[in-house]
């Protein structure tokens, strides 16, 4: 992380597989590598003393499910803290509940049932398309096309930003890559205004570069991998997966809401100076970037029709039948074949295999706490006294007390992902309980989790764009404060929305 932080340049380049990354100095004989840096082994000490802890504290709970709750806090803890990457802290869930547990208790077969989901395949489908329309450059020269159409005007860029952010969330399934994307692009925009870095200017930029992103997110099934996280772990419950074009109708207002909500409230609230505006003597830097990318190459256009391909099979599934996620792996394995594909066995390395084995423990996560009975627990004696009086003001008021909720646990955990992938299960069983709509309520928790944060570390795509100096912590927290608020209450409104559309789109 340190490393984006002060190399953004490199951070934008980093999904590219064009030019060769120079190798890490090996390190000393006499000072070989530690796993951990001496904090992170530290971190990791106490997330194993908080699961000691927990195992120690005389919760009225089944032997079980007592085990199972200490194992959930020490990686609860491993999140928080990033001792490790998330993917591989949650692979320790399944693998200690199958060792300590015991296979009569928590057979193998359940503790990984995650990773046998098709909403597993279908992220590492989609990543694969993404990897092609980024490394052949497709999706940055659909990108700044789209941009270019905002000629010299400022207010004019900034809309066509927000198209191409939103159409790349279609494009390109992770929301840090479709961002480190714009780094180069924002730069030479606030070059070319001749605007500083620690001007309201520059940040209002980044900040439309980022909200857009989101807005990527929520429009396209496949924006984030929080979306299938959230759908696939209702589908365990109410055996129900939205297709990818349910998926677009459900959002498509949502999104136009959340779109135009956002870029008010970032005029508004960080906007930018008007001296900066009226001295522009250069808008040419996007025209100079397509200009660098040359003609578009036989890769590029053979990204595209595999990305045409998918889209349209995908819209189109009540009328073929073929799952969603069967025709995002297909492509991707087309997508390597040679002379027609676009990718090399390179590309693999590109996978966030991390998030991956994330979501295929998230997956999972609702089998083995069930297995043990911890759901049940979990909901009686943590959600049921929140949500209850929430869920008596109907949806309206479900969603609201969803967002809030979810909004202070992401104060503690830094990973969006993690976040939805914890929380999900739970709300989802408590909504059960109270015979609401699940699919609703696991679609509430994955928006709550990605648009309700305040500090910058809460989201690692922000993250990646504070390296560029152009935003400090009194711009973040004015703007992103402002943001929070409007966005609970887009989520609040969201509930009863979805409830309706859901009924009419299925």
């Amino acid at each position: 992380m340190a490393e984006v932080l002060t190399n953004p340049q490199g951070a934008s380049d980093a999904p590219q597989v064009a030019e060769p990354q120079p190798e890490p100095q090996k390190a000393s004989p006499d000072k070989p590598k530690k796993l951990f840096s001496s904090n992170k082994l530290l971190f990791f000490g106490i997330a194993l003393l908080i699961g000691i802890v927990v195992q120690a504290i005389p919760f009225d709970l089944d032997p079980a499910a007592h085990t199972s709750l200490a194992v959930i806090a020490f990686v609860v803890f491993l999140w928080i803290f990033e001792v490790m990457p998330v993917g591989i802290a949650s692979l320790f869930i399944p693998v200690l509940l199958v060792v300590l547990l015991g296979k009569d208790i928590m057979p193998a077969k359940t503790a990984f049932a995650g990773f046998t989901n098709s909403t597993l395949w279908l992220m590492i489908g989609a990543f694969l398309l993404g990897e092609a329309m980024v490394a052949t450059e497709a999706a940055k020269r659909i990108a700044y096309n789209i941009m270019k159409l905002g000629g010299s005007s400022y207010f004019k860029i900034a809309i066509y930003l927000w198209v191409a952010g939103i159409l790349l969330g279609a494009l390109v399934p992770s929301g840090t890559v479709r961002v480190a994307m714009f780094i180069p692009i924002m730069m030479g925009i606030v070059s070319a205004y001749n605007a500083p870095a620690a001007s309201r200017f520059s940040c209002n930029l980044l900040l439309h570069v980022y909200w857009s992103s989101i807005a990527g997110s929520t429009l396209w099934y496949t924006g984030t991998n929080m979306n299938p996280t959230a759908m696939g772990i209702a589908e365990g419950i109410t055996g129900y997966l939205p297709s990818y074009f349910t998926w677009f109708v459900w959002m498509l207002i949502p999104t136009i809401v959340l779109s135009v909500g956002c870029f008010v409230i970032i005029q508004f609230v960080m906007p930018p100076e008007k001296e900066i505006l009226e001295g522009m003597t250069n808008a040419d830097i996007i025209n100079a970037e397509l200009g660098a990318l040359g003609p578009m190459k036989k890769e590029e256009m053979r990204a595209i029709a595999f990305f045409v391909v998918a889209i349209v099979l995908w819209v189109s599934e009540p009328f073929h039948g073929i799952d969603t996620a069967w025709v995002a792996i297909l492509i991707g394995m087309l997508l390597f074949t040679p002379k027609v594909g676009v990718l090399s066995k390179k590309s693999i390395s590109k996978v966030s295999w991390d998030t991956i084995l994330l979501l295929g423990v998230a997956l999972g996560f609702s089998n083995m706490i069930g297995a043990v009975g911890l759901d049940t627990w979990l909901v009686d004696n943590l959600l049921t006294p929140i949500l209850t009086p929430f869920a008596s003001m109907g949806m309206l008021g479900f969603a609201f007390g969803i967002a809030i909720l979810v909004g202070l646990f992401h104060f503690l955990m830094a990973s969006a992902s993690a976040e939805t992938a914890m929380m999900t299960p739970l709300i989802a069983n408590f909504t059960q309980s109270i015979n609401g709509n699940v699919t609703i309520a696991a679609n509430i928790v994955a928006r709550s989790a990605q648009n309700v944060f305040i500090f910058p570390y809460q989201t690692t795509p922000l993250v990646v764009l504070w390296g560029t100096g152009y935003m400090d912590m009194a711009k973040c927290l004015k703007s992103m404060g402002c943001l929070a608020i409007f966005n609970i209450v887009w989520i609040a409104l969201l509930g009863p929305y979805l409830e309706i559309i859901s009924n009419l789109v299925v």
